[in-house]
């Protein structure tokens, strides 16, 4: 039941960023429905990052084959209207500036390029007026969706966590106030602990006034619970994935024939429909490959980590990119004692010796002391 907004949750290096891509993926095969997908991080540097999260969008709506040449007249007005934000969002840096490079002409040249009538300039600086433009871009958004060639918009956002709060605000607020109109869903990949603090941190004002912890705990729950219809939190690999997924990222490493990797890729698709709760593990593989000249190097790599799949998963708390940082580690330290020629180097003791340094630092600096 569109507008929606959704809120995919988790921790830095969880796979939302995969999660995002492979639904744009699937999204951009529906007729009729645009799919748009943004770095929040993007906008980090910008004076205005609401008018600059607009304007990226509204710009996208510039392809004629997807959109149709009807919305021209729609986008113009968007365009003027965002200039306009700009103005009335921050008179005082802009008017500044100017006034000490150039003077009172070049301010009245710079109202001229983005209003018809200059005038407005004075009178739009107070509460209502402001409303009115966020009323008008609202309208007029709605209707450029209307005149184009699309049913449904989808509005990706990734990376949102990596802002500043003030930022991650404005973002938030751009989508809430100026584009959730009908036939629009937008899809917010951030971690929630960063999201509450950017909200804490904007309202501090307002939450430091009261004396009562759980009525703090209420203002941030509530501002996200307005903001996000619908949260979902992405849960934590399970031991039996996260073997399975050292076992494919070691099979996409050590086999050779990319096409070999793509057989293997395949049956674990399968493997998975039938069986989801087991793991795809080189035994698997070598049924799949049959032929073991293709497995060897595989072998080691696989049989080892696979018996610490327990306890990297525990100590790496399930995480996708904790996990693939660790084996990339692993191999590095690997070729390093090799290049060092180090008499009968033990794989399996390394393994155990980066966990406990990951994991336990200070009892890893006693072992190692």
């Amino acid at each position: 039941m569109l507008p929606l907004t959704i809120g995919l949750f988790g921790d830095w290096g969880s796979g939302k960023s995969s999660i995002l891509e492979t639904l744009k993926k699937d999204i951009e095969k529906e007729q009729k429905t645009a799919c748009l997908y943004f770095n929040g991080w993007t906008f980090e540097g910008y004076d205005d990052a609401k008018a600059s999260l607009l304007e990226t969008i509204v710009k996208a709506f510039e392809d004629e084959k997807k959109f149709g040449a009807e919305i021209k007249d729609n986008l113009k007005k968007l365009y003027k209207s965002i200039k306009w934000m700009r103005v009335i969002g921050f008179g005082l840096k802009n008017i500044a500036i100017p006034l000490m490079t150039g003077g009172i002409t070049q301010i009245a040249q710079g109202i001229n390029d983005i209003v018809d009538d200059p005038e407005q300039f004075i009178d739009s600086s107070d509460k209502e007026d402001k409303f009115e433009v966020v009323k008008k871009f609202r309208d007029e958004f709605e209707k450029l969706l209307d005149k184009s060639k699309i049913d449904k918009l989808v509005v990706i956002i990734d990376d949102l966590d990596r802002c500043l709060p003030d930022r991650i605000i404005d973002n938030l607020e751009a989508i809430k106030l100026f584009l959730n109109v009908k036939n629009t869903a937008f899809v917010i990949g951030a971690d929630p602990r960063i999201v509450r603090h950017a909200i804490e941190y904007r309202y501090k004002d307002m939450i430091d006034d009261s004396n009562k912890e759980n009525s703090n705990e209420r203002i941030v729950y509530d501002y996200l619970e307005k903001l996000i219809q619908i949260p979902y939190n992405l849960p934590k690999l399970s031991d039996s994935e996260v073997e399975t997924y050292i076992t494919l990222l070691f099979c996409e490493n050590d086999i050779d024939n990319s096409d070999d990797f793509k057989v293997v890729l395949e049956a674990f698709k399968k493997f998975r429909e039938q069986n989801r709760y087991s793991v795809f593990d080189f035994v698997k593989v070598k049924e799949t490959l049959a032929d073991t000249t293709k497995t060897k190097k595989l072998e080691k790599n696989v049989s080892l980590i696979a018996k610490l799949s327990p306890i990297i998963s525990e100590s790496l708390y399930g995480n996708p990119r904790q996990i693939k940082r660790f084996l990339n580690t692993f191999m590095l330290r690997k070729k390093l004692a090799n290049v060092a020629k180090i008499p009968k180097f033990k794989d399996d003791v390394l393994a155990k010796l980066m966990i406990l340094e990951y994991a336990e630092p200070k009892l890893f600096e006693i072992l190692y002391n």
